[in-house]
């Protein structure tokens, strides 16, 4: 649902200017929902391959980890990446007559820190800052979740406390800033679904209402001091993610765990939305239809120009091309290394 909610709604609002930008921000929730749902499948794969059991990680069995994890998210990105820099290089008419260098595509391209940044066109790059910030995050986790947290801590004072870490961060200046903030900032939630697995009692008497109501007062009170609404624009609090962000992810999260546990009918009715096929696509190849949109809306809008299509036709068209390409170059997900030394966990996409 994440993934149909960020391919079809979040990027046809943005990409195509439906809405005024401060309003399709109001609904930047995805990204925090991905990093916890990731968080708490590590979990569930970490307790399936260890049984429960948390012994020392060693240096080979985390290696072989980040190879197999790596591999599951370079492989595709490197033919999405290839088939970006065969579009540039052989369609000028794309960028409207780019004159990049191949070699400079390839190395602008190739590197996935980089994710063709100052060497792309349309919107075919606008989302790969999420494959350098995934990757981080996923090497980061098995040594995150290797300290204790407090026992049995508030949530409240958690989320506080973050938020003002989360305001120092943002205003601290150092090479490489962004995807660290982003890196920082994104494990916080992955390591919440992680303990949102391993401790359901816990979570199962935590008041969300009060995190909500809090996260909402703060929002509001940041909006008074600032005398300006357009200070919650979240697109521009989300690129890095500041304080500001963290707060307004916190909101949306906390009333979707409310309804996670107070309202029975609506993981139910979740569930049952797994079994349709409509869905299928993004449940099988998910993370393909999310790489490839970036050519989907690309020649969405650059046919929808030229037969001067409206803009909902050219929405319905560059979810039909990403669905369709994703769908094509799936199997790239399932490339795998044979490795002999158990993996001692997995994040999900």
């Amino acid at each position: 649902m994440l993934m149909l909610y960020i391919v079809g709604i979040i990027h046809g609002l943005f990409w195509l200017n439906l809405i005024p930008q401060w309003a399709s921000s109001l609904m930047l929730f995805e990204m925090p929902s991905i990093f916890i749902v990731s968080g708490y499948a590590y979990s569930l794969y970490e307790n399936s391959t260890c049984n429960g059991n948390r012994n020392p990680l060693s240096v080979k069995a985390y290696c072989s980890f980040l190879v197999a994890r790596f591999t599951r998210i370079l492989v595709p990105y490197a033919v999405y990446a290839m088939t970006c820099i065969a579009l540039i290089y052989f369609f000028p008419w794309i960028g409207k007559g780019n004159d990049y260098a191949l070699n400079d595509l390839i190395v602008g391209w190739m590197n996935p820190a980089n994710y063709g940044e100052g060497f792309s066109v349309g919107y075919l790059n606008y989302h790969l800052w999420f494959v350098p910030v995934f990757l981080i995050v996923t090497a980061a986790m098995p040594l995150a979740t290797r300290f204790r947290p407090f026992k049995n801590p508030s949530l409240l004072f958690l989320v506080v406390g973050v938020a003002i870490a989360e305001v120092a961060i943002s205003k601290a200046h150092f090479p490489g800033q962004e995807i660290i903030k982003q890196a920082v900032f994104y494990l916080v939630f992955s390591l919440l679904g992680y303990y949102m697995a391993r401790a359901n009692e816990y979570f199962s008497r935590v008041n969300f209402g009060q995190v909500a109501i809090v996260a909402a007062i703060l929002l509001m009170m940041i909006v008074i001091a600032e005398g300006n609404f357009h200070a919650l624009n979240m697109h521009v609090n989300k690129f890095p993610p500041n304080g500001i962000f963290f707060l307004f992810s916190c909101l949306w999260v906390s009333l979707f765990l409310i309804l996670w546990v107070k309202v029975p009918w609506f993981l139910e009715t979740f569930k049952k939305l797994g079994d349709g096929i409509w869905l299928r696509p993004f449940i099988t190849a998910g993370y393909s239809i999310y790489l490839w949109q970036g050519i989907g809306y690309t020649v969405a809008v650059q046919v929808g120009m030229a037969a001067h299509l409206p803009k909902l036709a050219m929405w319905l068209l560059a979810l039909g091309i990403s669905v369709g390409l994703g769908l094509l170059a799936a199997p790239a997900e399932r490339v795998r290394l044979n490795l002999k030394v158990p993996i001692p966990a997995v994040s999900a996409t």
